[in-house]
């Protein structure tokens, strides 16, 4: 026993020395504030402690052990506003120790130069470098009217396969990566240019001998502008162009040797492709009127090293007006537009996508509230490099029909609110061959009340709901009641909870199951800062033929 007790305690001892010796940035840190001798030392933390039972009856095995327990906590220290944060999770089933984050990085910052260290990311543009961590250093400098922006670092790290997986990627190289973006302007009208360069390091493999993903190059140039005239009209324009050598060990010819010659600086063959991408939009925004236009464009297999993911090959076009009119009582916005893949025609079809929606909110006195929105997406397919039997065309139509209506009556005695909501979700197969496949309805509706007495710390709430399905022929109800009240007692500090639903089930007029579930709580606070709680579980369900066809479970904690 002493010898364990020895080495718990050496263990917290080096995990507390670790958690001292490391840092976690998370915002820039204010030099001004180290040089004044400003330590900004704070500390929060949070601890709790849980312990239960769980008992369960039925046909089917229980779901969880039969005793409950758990410590977890939380501890942030600042100093200089630089934060340290630490959790801990005890329980039967795990032990754990961590921080947040096992990425390290401080942004300091004082006046317009903020510099970078450690993981860190910037953000460029959407198409260049956004989103993308990178272990290493970089600067910004936004005086005035200008600004600069570079980095340096590694973006990826060199992995083995793991062959003892069913499923294991192939090895990857350590990528390497610089950026430059320079740029002028203000938040109205503004105009940036943005470079970054990366590379995989084709030594850095870690498993000699086993599969691993080719190593690429990339060079990736864009442009970032917006310009505002006229007051209200703003025309916005990101565009990029990345250069990608897919496998820098082929020995095959560029096809840019003869127009494009980088050197070293930029390993071209068989396997470069020059591809492009961006967005534009062009819109106008008024008090009461705004309208815009959308415009996008990625070819196929873009790539950037900077950017987590970008779906490609789409062109979209959409339209977005919005307006609002009697003092904003009412008010409308919506877009419509087409999207569609194969924007270079090499597919054998090409898919079309219709989008649109539309919002209107009507609110003509603070008691009374209606929503409406519609949304309407359809997808059809249409011949490209090979004729398009109509057999096997894919068109489908998926619409949505939205109503909410909220009705509230307060005053500083109670507050009375009701509200309604209901929707109609269809999907329309349009092939005129086989009408009945993949099509479906879902109406969905509910109803809620809720009252609640502030003097006396009361509050209760009772609604339903119900969903029904058709897909072919079959047709599928959910409905079932809900309620629950609270009260609180000795001016707050104790507060008592009941609440229940039941939900059953029915396929074609005849019940499937139900579920019935409550809940009972209590709890009492000591101070600001501890509470202690007590909650009961119950639940029943019923479903035949499944796992848990017929189960009764209660849980105290």
């Amino acid at each position: 026993m002493q010898t364990n007790a020895h080495n718990v305690k050496l263990r917290l001892f080096y995990l507390t020395l670790f958690f001292l010796m490391t840092f976690q940035g998370l915002s820039g840190q204010n030099i001004e504030d180290i040089q004044k001798g400003k330590a900004n030392f704070s500390i929060n933390s949070s601890i709790s402690l849980t312990g239960g039972t769980y008992m369960h009856w039925g046909t089917s095995m229980g779901r969880n052990n039969p005793y409950i327990w758990n410590l977890n906590g939380t501890v942030s220290f600042s100093l200089f506003g630089i934060q340290f944060p630490f959790s801990f999770n005890l329980g039967p089933q795990q032990r754990g120790f961590t921080q947040p984050f096992n990425q390290y990085g401080v942004s300091p910052y004082w006046k317009w130069i903020k510099l970078h260290g450690g993981w860190r990311s910037m953000n460029f543009s959407p198409y260049v470098m956004q989103g993308m961590s990178f272990l290493g250093g970089g600067i910004e400098l936004t005086p005035k009217n200008f600004r600069f922006g570079a980095f340096y670092g590694r973006i990826n790290k060199a992995t083995p396969n793991d062959t003892s997986r069913v499923y294991y990627p192939l090895s990857v190289f350590d990528r390497w990566a610089y950026g430059v973006k320079i740029g002028a302007g203000n938040s109205k009208n503004y105009f940036d240019v943005m470079v970054l360069k990366s590379r995989d390091d084709t030594t850095s493999k870690k498993t000699p001998g086993r599969p691993v993903l080719p190593g690429q190059d990339n060079l990736v140039a864009g442009i970032g502008a917006q310009v505002t005239f006229l007051k209200n009209v703003v025309f916005k324009l990101d565009v990029a162009a990345s250069l990608l050598t897919n496998d820098v060990g082929s020995t095959l010819a560029s096809p840019f040797s003869n127009s494009v010659n980088l050197g070293s600086f930029m390993k071209t063959n068989a396997t470069t492709t020059l591809l492009f991408a961006g967005e534009s939009s062009l819109g106008y925004q008024g008090r009461n009127f705004g309208l815009r236009f959308l415009y996008s464009r990625t070819d196929p297999n873009f790539t950037s090293h900077g950017i987590m993911y970008r779906q490609g090959d789409l062109e979209s076009y959409t339209l977005e007006p919005r307006f609002s009119f009697w003092k904003g009582k009412i008010r409308f916005f919506g877009s419509i537009g087409a999207q569609h893949d194969n924007v270079n025609g090499n597919k054998a079809f090409t898919s079309w996508r219709t989008i649109g929606s539309a919002n209107l909110s009507l609110n003509p006195v603070p008691q009374y509230g209606l929503d409406l929105n519609f949304s309407n997406y359809g997808l059809t397919q249409r011949a490209g490099t090979m004729a398009l039997n109509d057999t096997f065309r894919i068109a489908q139509n998926n619409r949505t029909y939205g109503l909410t209506q909220r009705l509230s009556f307060n005053n500083k005695v109670r507050s009375i609110n009701i509200m309604m909501n209901g929707t109609y979700q269809q999907l329309i197969n349009l092939n005129r061959f086989f009408p009945a496949n993949g099509s479906s309805d879902v109406i969905f509706g509910s109803v809620n009340f809720s009252y609640t007495h502030f003097k006396s710390n009361l509050s209760a709430n009772v609604g339903a709901s119900t969903t029904k399905t058709q897909f072919g022929t079959q047709q599928i109800f959910l409905i079932g009641p809900s309620l629950g009240f609270t009260v609180g007692f000795m001016k707050n500090k104790m507060n008592v909870n009941l609440g229940g639903s039941y939900n059953m089930s029915l396929t074609d007029g005849s019940i499937t199951g139900n579920t019935t579930s409550a809940n009972l709580g209590w709890n009492y606070r000591i101070d600001k800062t501890n509470t202690l709680m007590l909650m009961g579980y119950f639940l029943n369900n019923v479903l035949p033929g499944t796992l848990y066809d017929n189960i009764t479970e209660l849980r105290i904690m």
